[in-house]
């Protein structure tokens, strides 16, 4: 195994059906490859893009966060892997490891994202890739691997796009950090924002939350040489443990459609979609992104239709229901 083309390309498939030794060979040969491509990254400090999305955040939010957990946080590079629900989450990243004390480099789409969004991303270090975009795809996941290998603090949303589901806690979790921190040889840190909503109709986003809870999870260390579909279903059962056990501890447990209140999601998710100026949640193209295992169907919101019945659904920016949003 030495031509790296055909290392780069090879699928997931092929490498789950590779022996330990063979696994352990591809993953050297890969974390090689981004120590190369990676000697232009030079600096892993807390940079100053870092700090305006911190202050940022704090001007686009109306609440406070409190985070449990920080000593979970290596200070020598990690992988921070993190649910993801709303606009506010990679602000709220930046501004929390600010706070630990560790840089924040990301991974993060192109699409969708404002003018704003884009630039800060871009200065921040943070790697842009095109989902929809399979080579783009992959050629973000080596050069974010890269940074990791050189000690940055990385930050991923395993689940590709917004969870508006009104009570799974995750969508499904992809390979790719699992892959990047096999590269990387590198500890997954898995991080929960559990935004707690109020219990009532809003008119504005900035109203929608009381509070966030950051939980911090313990590191999670991928091994190269077995099954990383195995590990990263682990990934999920872990994190979705953390976010039901927030649940619990709130007192806002759900694992049933009755548990929800119909008027209350439809205009809480209105409000995450459309109430903000940085970023419209286009639910069409981000449902075609979502990681569905066979025989699953895709389902990510639940709407209201013209009959009063609430069923999975997209919820439309311009067809309002009387009185919700």
């Amino acid at each position: 195994m030495n031509n790296i083309e055909e290392i780069l390309k090879k699928s997931i498939t092929d490498v789950e059906k590779m022996n330990s030794k063979e696994k352990r060979e591809y993953f050297e040969l890969l974390r090689e490859y981004c120590l190369k491509i990676g000697e232009k990254y030079n600096s892993n400090n807390i940079t100053l893009t870092q700090k305006i999305m911190s202050k940022m955040g704090k001007l686009l939010r109306n609440f406070d966060y409190e985070i449990i957990g920080k000593e979970n946080v290596p200070k020598d590079g990690c992988l921070m892997m993190c649910n993801h629900s709303n606009t506010h989450d990679a602000f709220l990243a930046a501004e929390v490891l600010s706070e630990i004390g560790v840089p924040s480099t990301f991974i993060a789409a192109i699409e969708g994202l404002s003018p704003i969004e884009l630039s800060l991303f871009k200065s921040a270090r943070a790697t842009m890739i095109d989902r929809t975009d399979k080579v783009s795809a992959s050629n973000g996941l080596y050069d974010f691997s890269s940074k990791l290998v050189y000690g940055d603090t990385g930050v991923i949303y395993g689940e590709s796009t917004w969870n508006l589901h009104p009570y799974k806690p995750m969508q499904n979790i992809k390979i790719g950090g699992s892959k990047i921190a096999a590269i990387a040889n590198v500890p997954i840190v898995p991080m929960i924002y559990e935004y707690v909503e109020v219990p009532n109709i809003v008119s504005k986003e900035k109203k929608l939350y009381s509070k966030c809870i950051i939980k911090i999870g313990q590191p999670i260390y991928i091994d190269p040489s077995i099954s990383l579909i195995e590990q990263t279903k682990r990934i999920q059962i872990i994190m979705e443990d953390m976010r039901r056990k927030l649940w619990k501890e709130l007192g806002t447990y759900r694992d049933k459609i009755e548990d929800i209140n119909p008027d209350i999601y439809v205009n809480h998710t209105w409000l995450k979609k459309f109430g903000t100026p940085l970023f419209n949640f286009d639910s069409e193209s981000e449902n075609k992104l979502l990681y569905t295992k066979k025989d699953e169907l895709v389902e990510n919101e639940y709407c209201i239709d013209e009959n009063g019945i609430f069923k999975p659904g997209i919820i439309k920016k311009k067809s309002k229901v009387k009185g919700i949003y």
